[in-house]
């Protein structure tokens, strides 16, 4: 067309139906164009000759309003439509420098040229048509192949995502599967630009993106341009170097599984053709993705009931209450994620943690005791499951729970024996992750190992708390006294920290029995353990030495020069009778205290110390205190022999 029309410019320019839009196909001549597209329900002659099926031809272009100014070279321009089968597939567009360029004859030949030129691209395009419906059901039929040879599911997933971007000579493809529970999207599989990244950013849960948009409308969503979409989170866009992207839904029957996304580097409309294709396409790959989840499902079951099954024999190997909190919180960490967890006992005091991980507070939370009545304990003890909170901080329940760290998501599990609730395991996740049904399905069927294990525990640790406690003081007995005594000599010793041991007696206590009775002495007795408790550290040990003699270990404490917690048994004792039924007993207590001076003394080398010096306070006059000091054989023998007879009635 070019060399029989000297400087003319020539353009094939082909419809595309489904874009409704007319391309340059090809193009020749002194005036290049480029590249470009005309929509069908626009201006210009090449559109009018196009929907009207007529030539047209405008001799001077200036003269015609329909004329696109897009060269000013151009004075005349004619336009022959490409008729094949009675429908117009494109148009030959002829533009020439010249004022009425093309005649009647030219026009004429023109036409004819157009009538066989019309046959021969419409036998192409069939060709071309025909070939690329045979590669997309020759990919389509790879991808069954795919899903029923089966093998490890990553390499599947990523043969079957280079295949789907085949399909409509896309840039890049990816796949996403879809948790409906927590409303999170998980990357599976991509290919194109920057692939490997693709796993390895994992939205939050709730989180709106592409997938998010689509498993809530149900339906395929085009993006333009991911750049200036909403759904698209601005930190994807940097990534991957995506400009248009088609999203279609995975789902098998009203199960949502994920989705499917194409996506091109430069500006691209997606055809209805193309986005159906890549739906067929869904369809087969959300049947590979159901039978891959249950695959998995069955798989995840078998582990779950082995890891519970040693869970159960891990946690029948101790006895002892806190090695069995700590394995409660050490098995169910191979359940189920979680960043901090707590186990709760209950005691008639409240609710104890027992166990701990990854609480800010360290061991100065296992001194604090909830109570019963928290609102928060109250809702998980009305349910049968495990309570779950989405975002705890904003949960006015959490308070009593939580104000020390912050715990975003959070799972409370009820610790049953039987029918009796002994305790609770409390796990917490740092960001808002929801914990999922199954999460709490498998909690529970753990607690019911694991409370099972802490009952017993329970009962194993009240056998030994009755062997070591006096029965009348709920102290701790000799035996026990000094066992727990030995451990923190030994304690103090390694780390090189102080430690002080007191001995009290009840000044003329022979005289209470005596005068009211051995009942009312015992009530006394009672009475002045639950003072000596009420002035004492936790972390201090009191024992019932003797009939009246008493005997208390104060780790961390040096009492040098001077004893506050002597000084506040005193006074616990002197402040107020004792109320006894209708009997009021005064008395009061002489105490000796010692301090951990020579690294290698004996437990029995202290307790001679403070005893020397309760002598010499009993010697002194009785209702005070004395430390010990290094006296003679001969003065330690006068004051033994004086406090003995100070007591004396």
């Amino acid at each position: 067309m070019v060399q029989e029309f000297n400087r003319a410019h020539c353009g094939l320019l082909l419809v595309d139906r489904e874009r409704q839009q007319l391309n340059l196909f090809r193009e020749g001549g002194d005036m290049p164009l480029g590249s470009f597209s005309l929509p069908l329900d626009g201006p210009g002659l090449t559109v009018a000759a196009v929907r009207s099926g007529e030539v047209v031809y405008a001799p001077d272009v200036s003269r015609d309003p329909r004329y696109i100014n897009a060269d000013p070279h151009i004075r005349s321009e004619l336009v022959v439509p490409l008729i094949a089968g009675g429908e117009v597939i494109g148009a030959l567009n002829l533009e020439s420098p010249e004022l009425d360029a093309f005649d009647e004859s030219r026009r004429r030949m023109l036409v004819t040229f157009a009538e066989r030129a019309a046959w021969v691209v419409a036998n192409a395009q069939l060709l071309e048509s025909t070939r690329k419906t045979a590669r997309q059901l020759m990919l389509l039929n790879e991808i069954t192949q795919l899903a029923l040879a089966g093998g490890e599911a990553s390499g599947v997933l990523k043969e079957v995502i280079r295949r789907v971007a085949a399909l409509v000579d896309a840039d890049g493809a990816y796949m996403t599967a879809w948790e409906e529970e927590t409303r999170q999207t998980i990357p599976l599989a991509a290919y194109g630009p920057n692939a490997d990244l693709y796993t390895q950013d994992i939205p939050e849960p709730g989180e709106i993106n592409l997938t998010f948009t689509m498993m809530r409308d149900g339906r395929s969503v085009v993006v333009e341009d991911i750049r200036q979409s909403s759904i698209i989170p601005p930190h994807v866009a940097s990534i991957f170097p995506i400009t248009s992207l088609l999203g279609v839904p995975l789902k098998v029957n009203q199960q949502k599984l994920g989705g499917l996304l194409v996506g091109f580097v430069n500006y691209y409309q997606f055809t209805p053709s193309e986005i159906a294709v890549i739906e067929q396409a869904a369809g087969q790959i959300a049947l590979i993705l159901a039978r891959m989840n249950a695959l998995h499902e069955a798989e995840r079951r078998a582990a779950e009931s082995e890891r519970l099954r040693q869970a159960g024999l891990a946690l029948t190997t101790t006895l002892d209450l806190g090695e069995v909190a700590q394995l409660i919180i050490q098995h169910l960490e191979t359940l189920i994620a979680f960043d901090t967890a707590v186990v709760y006992l209950y005691t008639p005091e409240g609710i104890r943690p027992l166990a701990y991980r990854n609480i800010p507070m360290g061991e100065a939370f296992l001194r604090q005791c909830f109570p019963k009545d928290d609102p928060l304990q109250r809702d998980l003890e009305a349910r049968d499951q495990p309570l779950l909170l989405t975002d705890a901080q904003s949960d006015p329940r959490f308070k009593n729970w939580g104000e020390t760290y912050s715990i975003r998501s959070w799972m409370g599990i009820l610790l049953r024996a039987g029918n009796e609730t002994i305790g609770t395991i409390a796990l917490g996740r740092t960001k808002v992750q929801p914990f999922t049904s199954a999460e709490a399905l498998l909690a529970q069927l753990y607690s019911h190992q694991a409370g099972m294990a802490l009952q017993n525990a329970v009962l194993h640790s009240h056998q030994q708390q009755l062997a070591m406690t006096d029965p009348l003081t709920g102290l701790y007995n000799r035996r026990g006294f000094f066992e727990l005594a030995r451990h923190e000599l030994e304690r103090s010793r390694r780390f090189n920290r102080p430690l002080t041991l007191l001995i009290a007696d009840i000044d003329h206590f022979k005289l209470v029995n005596d005068r009211y009775g051995h009942p009312v002495g015992d009530g006394v007795l009672r009475e002045l353990a639950r003072r000596f408790r009420s002035v004492m550290r936790e972390v201090d040990l009191i024992g019932r030495y003797g009939g009246e003699e008493f005997c208390f270990v104060l780790p961390e404490s040096g009492c040098q020069p001077s004893c506050p917690a002597a000084e506040r048994l005193l006074e616990v004792v002197r402040s107020r009778p004792f109320q006894v039924g209708e009997v009021n007993v005064t008395i009061t207590i002489s105490i000796g205290v010692t301090t951990l001076t020579e690294p290698t003394i004996s437990l029995e080398a202290l307790v001679k110390q403070a005893d020397e010096a309760l002598y010499r306070a009993k010697a002194n006059g009785r209702d005070r205190l004395e430390y010990w000091r290094q006296v003679s054989l001969d003065q330690s023998i006068t004051d033994a022999h004086r406090g003995r007879q100070a007591d004396e009635p």
